[in-house]
C-alpha cells in the first residue's frame, strides 16, 4: 500500500505540473439540480440549484500525449496493471487487460473528484488507494437501486429486510440522481419532491460465482433484484389500501472500479388504483415485512403459482386508468380463486358464498357481504356485455372490489396455501358450510 500511495503521488505532482506548464484548469461541469420542496398545506414549489462537478478526463485528454511518456504516471501505470493482474477480482465485462488500463484514469478520477481542485493532498492520496485496493481485491460489489416512492410516509425509516432500506429522500439523493439523469428531459414525473421516500436495495454479487457476462447479466435481471420493485408494490398492495407510485431513479453497481453503467427510469408502478396517501405506523410496517416474507418466501413455488394469476390482476387493476377495466379485473381475480371447479351457471353462486364467508365486517354482515358479492358480479356482467347504465355506482363499488380481491387473496396467501392448492381450499371451505349447517339442524 505504501508503494502504491508513494507513486500515486508522484504521478499527481507531475499531472499539477503538466497543467500548471500548459495552463490548463480542472475542467467543472455544471449540473443543474430541479426538484420540488414542500411549502405546507400540501403544497409544494418547483426549485432549481446548479452545481459543479470536477471532470478529470477532460484535462486527461488535453495532457494526454505528455502524461503517458512521462515517468512518474508510466511507474505508477506499470504498478498498478501488475497489481490487478495479480490480485484484481472483477466482474466479466472486460479482459484483465482492459481492466487494468481504465483503473489507472479511474484512480485519477477518484482521486480529483474528491480534492475539487488542482492540488496535493496526501490523505485523500490514501483514502483512495484504500478505497482501490479494497473493491479490487474483494471477493464481492454491490449492487445498488434507488427507488424513488411517491404518495407514502411512515413514523420512521426502516428496514424491509436486510439490504432494503425505506428512507424519507434527502437532497444529497436529489443531487446524485440529476447529476446521472443529466442527458434526461425533465418531466413532472421524473421530477423529485422532498416529500418523497426512497426505498434503497443493495445486493452483494460474488464476482467468482459470475462465471461469464450472460450469467452476471442473469443476475442483474433475476427475481433477487430486477424484480424487487414489483414484488415491493406487491407487498404494499396486499398491505395497505393508500396509493403510492414507485419510480426507479438509477440502478448500477456500487464500485467505481467495477461498474460498467447506470440504468435509470422505466415505467411508473402503481400500488393501487384507490387511495391517498400511503402513510403507516409501527404495527403497519410490521405487517409490511410479514407479507413481503410471505411473497419472497413462496415466489415460484407451486403454491404461488397457483395463486399467480389472481395477483397478476390485482396488480393489472392497479394500473387502470378507467373503473370498467378495474372492476373486470378485481372480478376475473375473485372468480380465479373462488371458483376454480365453476361450471357454467355456478360460478356467480360459488364466488358470491364462498366470497362472503372470507370478507371481513368491514364489508357488513354476512347478507351484506353476499349481496355486494352479488351486486359486483352482476356490475362486472353488465360492463362486459354493454348493459345499460353500467356505469351507476362504479366509483364506490371499483373502490370496494380493490379492497375485497386484496382480503381474500392475503387470506389465501397466508392461510389458504396451508391447506392446499384452490380446489382444496374451494372443497375445504365447503365442507365446513356443511358442517355449520349440521350444527344448525341440530344432528
Amino acid at each position: 500500500m505504501q508503494k502504491m500511495e508513494t507513486l500515486l503521488e508522484q504521478a499527481i505532482k507531475k499531472i499539477i505540473e503538466l497543467a500548471s506548464k500548459h495552463k490548463k484548469e480542472l475542467l467543472k461541469v455544471q449540473h443543474t439540480l430541479r426538484w420540488m420542496e414542500p411549502t405546507g398545506k400540501g403544497r409544494s414549489e418547483g426549485r432549481s440549484d446548479t452545481i459543479e462537478v470536477p471532470y478529470f478526463k477532460a484535462l486527461y485528454d488535453d495532457l494526454k500525449t505528455e502524461l503517458e511518456v512521462s515517468k512518474e504516471v508510466s511507474e505508477f501505470r506499470v504498478f498498478i496493471e501488475s497489481f490487478v493482474k495479480k490480485k484484481g477480482k472483477f466482474l466479466p465485462f472486460f479482459s484483465s487487460e482492459q481492466n487494468a488500463q481504465r483503473q489507472v484514469e479511474i484512480i485519477f478520477g477518484s482521486y480529483f473528484y474528491k480534492a475539487q481542485s488542482l492540488r496535493l493532498d496526501k490523505g485523500i492520496i490514501q483514502k483512495t488507494c484504500e478505497q482501490f485496493v479494497e473493491e479490487i481485491c474483494s471477493d464481492e460489489t454491490t449492487l445498488v437501486a434507488i427507488l424513488q416512492i411517491k404518495d407514502f410516509d411512515a413514523t420512521s425509516s426502516f428496514d424491509l429486510e436486510e439490504g432494503i432500506t425505506f428512507r424519507p429522500i434527502t437532497m444529497t439523493d436529489i443531487q446524485e440522481c440529476c447529476i446521472r439523469r443529466r442527458f434526461e428531459i425533465p418531466t413532472p414525473s421524473n421530477i423529485l419532491n422532498l416529500n418523497d421516500w426512497v426505498c434503497e436495495i443493495r445486493k452483494p454479487i460474488n464476482k467468482a460465482n459470475a462465471g461469464s457476462q450472460p450469467d452476471v447479466a442473469k443476475e442483474l435481471t433475476s427475481n433477487n433484484f430486477h424484480d424487487l420493485p414489483e414484488l415491493i408494490a406487491e407487498a404494499l398492495n396486499l398491505t395497505f389500501s393508500g396509493r403510492a407510485a414507485i419510480n426507479m431513479m438509477y440502478e448500477t453497481i456500487e464500485s467505481p472500479y467495477i461498474s460498467f453503467g447506470t440504468s435509470m427510469g422505466g415505467n411508473e408502478i402503481y400500488t393501487c388504483r384507490h387511495g391517498e396517501q400511503t402513510r403507516i405506523n409501527k404495527r403497519q410496517i410490521n405487517k409490511l415485512k410479514e407479507i413481503y416474507t410471505v411473497l419472497k418466501t413462496y415466489r415460484g413455488t407451486k403454491g404461488y403459482k397457483d395463486l399467480n394469476l389472481a395477483l397478476r390482476r390485482l396488480r393489472a387493476a392497479a394500473g387502470r386508468q378507467n373503473f370498467e377495466d378495474h372492476i373486470v379485473d378485481c372480478v376475473i381475480g375473485m372468480e380465479y380463486l373462488l371458483a376454480p371447479d365453476g361450471r357454467e351457471g355456478e360460478t356467480t353462486y360459488k364466488c358470491k358464498i364462498r366470497g362472503a364467508s372470507l370478507l371481513s365486517d368491514k364489508f357488513g354482515d354476512v347478507e351484506a357481504r353476499k349481496k355486494f358479492m352479488g351486486d359486483l358480479y352482476s356490475k362486472r356482467s353488465a360492463i362486459v356485455h354493454g348493459c345499460k347504465g353500467a356505469s351507476k355506482d362504479i366509483v364506490e363499488l371499483s373502490e370496494k372490489a380493490e379492497e375485497a380481491l386484496r382480503e381474500i387473496f392475503v387470506w389465501y396467501l397466508t392461510t389458504g396455501l396451508s391447506i392446499g392448492n384452490r380446489q382444496e381450499i374451494a372443497t375445504k371451505l365447503d365442507a365446513t358450510f356443511i358442517k355449520g349447517a349440521k350444527k344448525i339442524r341440530g344432528s
